[in-house]
Parts: structure tokens; C-alpha cells; sequence
């Protein structure tokens, strides 16, 4: 049985159109498609662990003032305070009263407190095993509330750079200076 010409015309054009859909999908996988983000070519920025410059950290066991810390008692009472108020000043503008020449006004609306305090309440949940978890810049707000309230047990804090789980003062991939470039609105202002 003979197949019709007009039949036999739109066989080869789907079959034409068929290879030039075959030929475009192998094209889509072959060319590379440029997923990540525009930070990673910043040529300033160092990823190599050989170009990293030399750091110092401060020492974490002594106060502001030069005393040692060297009770659990010294450490709660004096130097964790201390760094957090620190953290919390650079970073997130908490300016202790007494030491403020600017008036800041804001607003709680909820607080993380208020989830642990119900969370110590419900039969069904073992609090004591509390874990936050967040990426990027809510990798560094995980870290930031489990600083503030010491019932949180275990923070996962993915890929939270600067000034998150990594070392401001190590000059290697995200630095504060390229994270306060592109996301001005993450960091206060002083």
C-alpha cells in the first residue's frame, strides 16, 4: 500500500523537526550555562588558601580591659557580654544605652525567646535537643540567636560566610567589604 504524498511530506517534516529538537537539547547540554552567582568572579576576592595574608585573632579568654578570664562565672558574666555586645553593635546597630550619643527606636514584634519558652512547655518536644538551621544570611541570624539564648543546642549554619561562621579578620572569599557592597540593607550602617 502506497503512503499518500501529502502524508509522506509531513512524515519527513516532523521527522526534520524532530532532529532539529534532538540537535538543540544535545546543544543545551554541551554549552555550559553560567548558574553561579557574579561574586564568584570578583577577581579581588581569594579563594586559595596560599594567598590568604596573615591575621591575628584577639584573644577570647581576655577582657576589654586586659583581665584573664578564667572561671565559667568570668566568661558569663564578663567576656560573653562583652563580645556580644560588640557583635551586636557592628552588626546589627543594639548600641548599649549609656554609651549611645544616637537615639535608636525600634519594635519587637516576636521574639525566638518566646518559641523556646513554648517549646519548654510542650510535653512532645525534648527542648534540650533544640537545633536552628539556616542558609546564608539566615545562617548568620541562626548563629546571632543561639548567641542571644543558651537553650538553643545546635546551630547548622550553611554557608554564612561574613560575618557568620567564618573569620572576619581572614581575608578569604566573602569578606565584610564584599558583603556590606552587595547587600547594603543586611548590615547597619555604622
Amino acid at each position: 500500500m502506497a503512503i499518500p504524498t501529502k502524508i509522506r511530506a509531513s512524515m519527513k517534516l516532523n521527522n526534520l523537526a524532530l532532529k532539529f529538537l534532538l540537535l538543540a537539547s544535545l546543544l543545551l547540554v554541551t554549552i555550559p550555562a553560567r548558574s553561579d552567582e557574579p561574586k564568584n568572579h570578583d577577581f579581588d576576592v581569594i579563594y586559595g588558601e596560599a594567598r590568604v595574608p596573615a591575621y591575628q585573632l584577639p584573644p577570647l579568654l581576655v577582657s576589654s580591659e586586659g583581665k584573664a578570664i578564667t572561671t565559667p562565672e568570668e566568661w558569663f558574666n564578663i567576656r560573653r557580654p562583652q563580645i556580644l555586645s560588640l557583635f551586636g553593635n557592628l552588626l546589627y546597630e543594639i548600641i548599649p544605652a549609656p554609651e549611645s550619643p544616637i537615639r535608636t527606636t525600634f519594635e519587637v514584634v516576636k521574639t525566638d525567646r518566646e518559641l523556646m519558652d513554648h517549646l519548654e512547655t510542650d510535653k512532645d518536644i525534648d527542648a534540650a535537643k533544640t537545633t536552628i538551621m539556616g542558609h546564608s544570611k539566615c545562617g548568620k541570624a541562626a548563629l546571632w540567636t543561639a548567641a542571644q539564648d543558651q537553650r538553643v543546642a545546635l546551630v547548622i549554619a550553611a554557608q554564612s560566610g561574613h560575618p557568620g561562621a567564618a573569620l572576619n579578620r581572614r581575608k578569604y572569599g566573602e569578606t565584610l567589604e564584599k558583603m556590606v557592597t552587595r547587600f547594603l540593607y543586611w548590615l547597619c550602617r555604622n
